[in-house]
């Protein structure tokens, strides 16, 4: 059985579920679930592509391919890309497969159920329904429509009884619906279609955007407004100390980086963690503008990103980044660790300027940004950013030209783009001219482009 092959390989390659799970992408407690017997993810599912990835990896890099391969029968020369196969294939030989559509429903199905925490007899008790048909959803011998009265009843439930026992946060975490519009009694009816896989996965949208960006003409750019329109002198020469709440920090940055612009080669440090919503709406073609006045001059930045976002923030985050990157002048990174969601901090750091913003999540715009320009406390606050360096990872590198792949990849057309995949990085390279690529280095990312092209792309 499954179940069984996977405790025999991870042993034999000399890991474990942990370490796997480092590798693969995925949970160490999902790889648990399929290791005691309780989810049986289908042979062509992500979940089982990630799986193999992830001990052929581990094994590679902790010398035991060789007893991988003597485990499941293959050669070692016939490299990586056959030798995952006949993983999977020695992993599935004697597994009766659900579809991919039911195998994700029952998986979704018993998480939320496990994660709401209630028993079998009782959702069958409250919904009115046999627990032999519950048992056929549960097992993938049956899954209901969207119209189903039981998945209506089970979601309604579900949903009401993890309100009352204030566990909204892990049903938000397990189906990437937002807290916020999970305290909603309407929700339901968005647990029902996650089940489902009725909505468009939040990674596929991500890719979209990204290729999209990648591929516009520079015809259908917006015209922005005009530096000198923005970064006004009364603006520039303010000598304000504090400014309070959204449309003080959105002051604070025209001043911090409209002076930047007028200093041509200088280097600004950036990170911020809080929402996006000041860079939102009106603002955002005010600080495009300045943004492009900024890189006219050669002026060179350092960005923490933080990708623990709602995913509507990360696609606008990605959507305005992502044209500033192809300049080069950008270096982009990210955290490895997260940010938490009690406190949010603001950094923007220059030679001789810092803006700097502390609150609680959720009172930004009733913070004070501190526009700071003593350079002992400049230096204070660059030996605090300094600390941030030490767990950042970079989030996208990009390249001009043609891209040559160094190693072994998986390589999918999606029409207007090539994109290459592995377990380490996604590649995205624009076909037309002038070429350039993308190299993404984020797990979220390298996982929504691997989706994008499971789905959307046609494999070389």
């Amino acid at each position: 059985m499954l179940k069984d092959k996977l405790k025999t390989l991870i042993k034999a390659v000399g890991g474990s579920q942990v370490k796997i799970s480092k590798y693969a992408g995925i949970a160490a407690p999902n790889i648990g679930k399929i290791t005691n017997g309780s989810r049986t993810p289908a042979r062509k599912s992500s979940t089982s592509h990630k799986l193999g990835q992830g001990i052929y990896c581990f094994a590679e890099e902790n010398g035991t391919v060789d007893v991988l391969c003597e485990t499941i029968g293959c050669n070692p020369l016939i490299g990586e890309k056959k030798i995952r196969k006949s993983l999977l294939n020695w992993l599935y030989e004697d597994v009766v497969e659900l579809d991919e559509r039911t195998e994700s429903f029952t998986g979704k199905l018993n998480d939320l159920i496990s994660t709401v925490g209630i028993s079998i007899p009782e959702l069958s008790d409250m919904t009115g329904y046999d627990h032999s048909l519950l048992a056929a959803y549960r097992n993938g011998s049956k899954i209901p429509t969207r119209r189903s009265k039981f998945l209506e009843r089970a979601c309604g439930y579900l949903h009401s009884r993890a309100r009352e026992n204030n566990n909204l946060d892990a049903i938000a975490e397990l189906t990437g619906i937002p807290e916020n519009i999970l305290s909603d009694e309407g929700a339901a009816i968005m647990i029902r279609d996650w089940l489902l896989g009725i909505k468009e996965n939040t990674g596929n949208k991500v890719a979209a955007n990204i290729i999209k960006q990648m591929t516009v003409s520079p015809v259908a750019a917006v015209k922005l407004p005009e530096f000198r329109d923005v970064a006004a002198p009364a603006i520039l020469l303010d000598d304000e100390r504090d400014y309070v709440g959204i449309s003080g920090l959105q002051r604070a940055v025209i001043r911090f980086l409209g002076n930047a612009a007028q200093r041509p080669g200088s280097e600004l440090i950036l990170y911020s963690d809080q929402s996006m919503e000041w860079m939102q709406a009106r603002f955002t073609p005010k600080w495009q503008s300045i943004m492009r006045e900024c890189l006219k001059n050669g002026v060179r930045m350092k960005i923490i990103h933080n990708i623990d976002r709602d995913p509507s923030e990360m696609i606008f985050a990605l959507q305005s980044w992502l044209p500033i990157y192809m300049t080069g002048l950008i270096e982009p990174y990210y955290r490895t660790d997260t940010s938490g969601s009690r406190f949010c901090h603001t950094i923007f750091l220059s030679d001789d300027s810092c803006i700097e913003g502390f609150c609680s999540v959720g009172a930004e715009r009733d913070c004070v940004y501190r526009y700071i320009t003593d350079s002992t406390y400049i230096s204070h606050i660059r030996r605090s950013y300094n600390k941030l360096l030490t767990g950042i990872k970079p989030l996208m590198i990009f390249g001009s030209g043609n891209f040559t792949p160094p190693k072994q990849y998986t390589v999918y057309d999606c029409g207007d783009v090539l994109l290459y995949i592995s377990y380490k990085e996604a590649v995205v390279l624009k076909k037309s001219v002038p070429q350039y690529s993308f190299t993404i280095k984020h797990p979220f990312l390298i996982n929504a482009f691997t989706s994008y092209a499971h789905n959307f792309g046609s494999e070389l």
